[in-house]
């Protein structure tokens, strides 16, 4: 089961997820600043949040807890490039 957020306590700015990615400058305090229309964005960022955690969790569950690639031997991806571009 997803861990659940406060997303009230996300909009407002007092639950700061990746806290060193983000910086607090005039645009932040713009967007967790109060608005009329904060119970309509709130409902949809649940929706979001809530349906991205499901297909991250379908798309990734090898890679999750009790998935096949959870603790892959590092020798057997050493030749593997670290990203592949698409040409």
């Amino acid at each position: 089961m997803p861990r659940l957020i406060n997303v009230e306590q996300f909009m407002s700015g007092n639950l700061v997820l990746f806290e060193e990615h983000v910086q607090k400058d005039c645009i932040y305090e713009s967007l967790v600043e109060p608005r009329d229309y904060d119970g309509v964005c709130q409902i949809f960022v649940q929706v979001i949040l809530g349906s991205l955690a499901q297909m991250s969790q379908k798309s990734y569950k090898e890679h999750l807890t009790g998935g096949e690639f959870v603790s892959v031997d590092p020798d057997l991806i050493k030749g593997n490039p670290k990203n592949l571009s698409i040409r």
